[in-house]
Parts: C-alpha cells; sequence; structure tokens
C-alpha cells in the first residue's frame, strides 16, 4: 500500500513560523529594509516555502498586518471590561493594554514602520489593520461624551495625542535605556512607566476630572 508523504508546503506549521518571523523581522528593520531571504532565514525555512504561500514582499507585509489586526481585537476584549464605572474603566483598560503591547511591542512598531515607510507601503490597508484600536477608543468616548461627560474634548486629536505617547514608550527602547539605565523588560521601571501612561491619558482626555 502507497504511504502518502504530505508535502511540508501544506504543513500550517511552516506557515505560522514564517508569519511569526514576518511580524518580528519587520517589525525590527521595516518594509523597506526586510528581505523574504532575511525571513525565511529567521523562520529556518526556505524562500521557496514563502513564495509558495505568498507571491512577494508585499503580500507578506499585508498578511502580516491582518495578523496584527487578530493580535488587536485578542488584546482589546480581553482588556475591556464594561461592567465598570467609567472612571475605573479607563485607567482599567488602559493598564491592561500597556501590559499587553508590552508583551507584543512588535504590534506597536509595524504601526510605527506603516507611518515612517507610508510611501513604500498600500498605507490604507496597513492602517486598516489597527483601525479596531482606533475605532474603539473612538467609540468608548464618543459614548461618554453623549453623556456629558467630555462636552469639550476634540476625540480626534486626543486619540493621536494618545497615539503618540504609545508609540514612543513602546518604540524607544534605547531612548529609556539613555534616559533611565532601563526598559520595560524591567518591572519597577514598566510599573512606573505605566502609572505614568494612565495618568496622561486622563489627563489629555480630562476623565475622570480632578477632584
Amino acid at each position: 500500500m502507497r504511504r502518502h508523504i504530505k508535502s511540508p508546503h501544506s504543513s500550517p506549521d511552516g506557515k505560522d513560523r514564517i508569519l511569526n518571523a514576518a511580524l518580528s523581522t519587520f517589525s525590527r528593520y521595516g518594509y523597506d529594509s526586510t528581505t523574504v531571504r532575511m525571513i525565511s532565514e529567521r523562520a529556518g525555512v526556505s524562500p521557496s516555502l514563502i513564495n509558495y504561500h505568498w507571491p512577494g514582499k508585499e503580500a507578506l507585509w499585508g498578511e502580516t498586518c491582518k495578523n496584527c489586526q487578530q493580535k488587536i481585537h485578542a488584546i482589546l476584549y480581553a482588556s475591556a471590561d464594561f461592567s465598570l464605572p467609567p472612571e475605573e474603566a479607563i485607567s482599567d483598560f488602559i493598564g491592561k493594554l500597556f501590559d499587553a503591547l508590552a508583551e507584543n511591542s512588535e504590534l506597536i512598531r509595524i504601526f510605527t514602520w506603516s507611518i515612517l515607510e507610508a510611501e513604500s507601503i498600500d498605507y490604507q490597508r496597513t492602517r486598516g489593520a489597527f483601525q479596531p484600536l482606533v475605532d474603539f477608543g473612538k467609540e468608548y468616548l464618543n459614548n461618554l461624551k453623549k453623556e456629558g461627560k467630555l462636552e469639550n474634548l476634540d476625540i480626534e486629536i486626543a486619540l493621536m495625542m494618545i497615539r503618540a505617547i504609545f508609540i514612543m514608550m513602546f518604540t524607544d527602547r534605547h531612548g529609556q535605556l539613555y534616559a533611565f539605565g532601563k526598559d520595560l523588560s524591567d518591572p519597577a521601571h514598566a510599573a512606573r512607566v505605566k502609572e505614568s501612561f494612565i495618568n496622561s491619558v486622563q489627563g489629555i482626555i480630562g476623565y475622570p476630572p480632578k477632584a
């Protein structure tokens, strides 16, 4: 009886390794400086296996951004607790979001590269991968505004400022090492940054109001 030998091209494990390697490599070097060979070496597979699944680097970048979107969705649903009153829910959500992104800083780095290399990629498609995070914040703040709690807040500008803080916190590792001699891998330093981050976000949106 003839045995059926499964082709390595059909292995989901190989595809997952490629996507994990793509996320790691793109987040470190950006789109322009990353090559398919770099990703294949990091994944421990041949470039032909990558070409089997995706027609080129641009397609793999798009799939990587889609993978980021799935991770962001999971983080959002794990972090949000709408059973809490708003004054507690905001700090609780921001704190959990900080912890999750500190463990998955590649997500913010990919987003940062999409800004820096907007002319080299399909920016609209890339930005769309991260839109759930923006939409989540916009919807929540709009609901608070309807309740009369954020009457004077410019939500779009507020979210832009919060995004800028996110980017600096999770991408400027060398800046933190230079300033503090530590980065977010140090628990005490991470706790200090997290507390300041929560306070900064609450200050930007002006809620809850200071006593």
